[in-house]
């Protein structure tokens, strides 16, 4: 059985709501969902498609957002399987050819997306309805990127409603463990009418759980369906889940050591999911009643600040700078104070060595995806060259995206492409930075704005007092603006006032909250 060593902590303020998950007290993974600007990712629409463009292989579909969303051809079901989900008569086929059929239709989804040979006129017309799940988030003036394959997660399977047949992750390698899970799933199959994926957090796990996370995963799911009946499209079907449950649903209640939430509605709603998701089983959930900040006592804050900048030193005394562009993310290894001596070949290595491992941690901590260039100290030997790839493959063993990585070019550099998995945390704490016309970049605006009032309402719990914010004067005219609804329940809520004394010569991070 695993140790238990993760602890998990859920901050929430009226921005934002920030998850931290902490392994041995070292902060494991980061993650903020704005009030204002939700990852929906996972959200699955009834829509209606708008164009069809045989020339692009793609088309358009309506499903309520501000752009319509992008299918490509490579993300869309036979006319056959459409057709039978429209008309409601699509259900699952038993039988033991159903993960042949499975495998089948992966393996023409993977041909499709390489040849690009899809005729998507054939499978979709202009006018009809089609439900969709949103695959990936709008960049710049794009629309969200959607696919008909729809899929709904949990913590051990990932059903597919849409789809027939079973799937086992290639990470479980015992050929007996996938043999007794694919069995599972071929009897999970004939009662959901529909496909399974089963995850590689299913090892070692009993049969009854398995089932009842895939009962609850239909259920869910045929909620949604009848909830929306006869409406008509474009509607939402599906929501995906809150930030701190999704975060919870990939981590096992044999990991997690306690999870500590400081709202009390946040609380009692990741309670009730816990007792779904982790049913039968014993969980460890605190809610912090304190006056004190949670991510300050819990000594997060910090942790944020130093593991989120762009230059981070390793435990040698070398360091690496992180530089995140739209077109991708360069990091450069450095030696810094290392010395180590006379042997420079060694030094040289320790630093790769320590650098790789940083990278794939920073990876996934900042949410990195796309095109990623390591740029390495350059080395001589051959054995050292191959010694420090092998330790970055097997530092983002880890990972939960897809990283793909190539071996070190002759100038000492590794390209690798990483799949965006969950949001890109440091594009919401950072912005460009308008002092330097774009060239730096400072916290942003709402994440400050988020931390004044975090701060305000430790204050006003302590302090009993009007209270005084100076800050930069753009921030000032941001809080009276935007969040003035916040600063009159918080006063109300107290007791007290708030006044602001807006300042123009101190820098954008600055403020400081006093007793008038």
């Amino acid at each position: 059985m695993a140790e238990k060593k993760l602890k998990v902590v859920v901050g929430v303020d009226p921005i934002e709501t920030r998850v931290a998950v902490l392994k041995d007290g070292i902060l494991d993974g980061f993650f903020i969902e704005r009030l204002n600007s939700k990852d929906i990712r996972g959200n699955i629409y009834c829509g209606r498609v708008v164009k069809v463009l045989p020339g692009i292989r793609a088309a358009f579909v309506n499903i309520g957002l501000e752009r319509d969303g992008f299918l490509p051809s490579t993300q869309v079901l036979s006319r056959e399987i459409l057709d039978a989900i429209h008309s409601g008569n699509y259900s699952g086929v038993s039988g033991s050819s159903d993960s042949h059929k499975f495998e089948k239709v992966q393996e023409e989804k993977t041909r499709k997306r390489k040849r690009g040979t899809s005729l998507i006129e054939k499978s979709i017309h202009e006018g009809e309805e089609i439900k969709v799940q949103v695959i990936d988030v709008p960049k710049q003036t794009k629309g969200v990127k959607v696919t008909t394959y729809i899929s709904i997660p949990g913590r051990y399977l990932v059903f597919m409603p849409t789809i027939i047949g079973v799937g086992v992750s290639r990470r479980i390698r015992s050929g007996k463990e996938r043999a007794r899970l694919r069995e599972i799933g071929g009897n999970l199959i004939r009662s959901l009418h529909g496909g399974v994926i089963i995850r590689s957090a299913s090892e070692g796990v009993s049969e009854e759980i398995i089932t009842g996370e895939a009962n609850y995963l239909k259920r869910r799911w045929e909620n949604g369906l009848n909830a929306t009946s006869g409406r008509k499209p474009p509607y939402l079907i599906l929501e995906e889940i809150p930030l701190p449950e999704k975060v919870l649903r990939d981590l096992s209640e044999r990991e997690v050591e306690e999870v500590i939430v400081d709202d009390f509605n946040t609380y009692t709603r990741i309670e009730a999911y816990l007792r779904k998701a982790w049913a039968g089983r014993e969980f460890n959930l605190k809610f912090w009643d304190n006056k004190r900040d949670l991510f300050q006592a819990v000594g997060i804050e910090e942790k944020i600040d130093s593991a989120f900048a762009r230059k981070v030193k390793l435990p040698s005394g070398g360091f690496i700078v992180i530089d995140q562009a739209e077109a991708l993310t360069a990091i450069d290894v450095n030696t810094g104070s290392f010395t180590g001596g006379k042997d420079a070949d060694r030094t040289i290595l320790t630093t790769n060595m320590e650098a790789v491992r940083e990278v794939a941690y920073q990876l996934r901590l900042r949410g990195i995806g796309g095109l990623v260039i390591l740029d390495l100290i350059d080395m001589e030997k051959e054995e050292h060259k191959e010694s420090v790839y092998r330790e970055l493959l097997k530092s983002l063993r880890h990972d939960k995206a897809k990283v793909s990585v190539r071996k070190i070019s002759d100038m000492g550099l590794i390209e690798m492409t990483r799949e965006h998995y969950g949001s890109g945390v440091i594009r919401l704490l950072h912005e460009n930075c308008w002092y330097c016309d774009g060239t730096g970049s400072v916290m942003s605006r709402d994440a400050i704005c988020a931390r004044i009032l975090r701060n305000l309402i430790s204050n006003a719990k302590t302090r009993h007092a009007d209270l005084q914010v100076t800050a930069h004067q753009s921030i000032v005219l941001k809080m009276e603006k935007e969040f003035s609804k916040y600063l009159y329940e918080i006063e109300k809520l107290y007791n007290l006032k708030i006044f602001f004394n807006p300042r123009v010569d101190v820098h954008i991070e600055y403020f400081s909250i006093q007793n008038t």
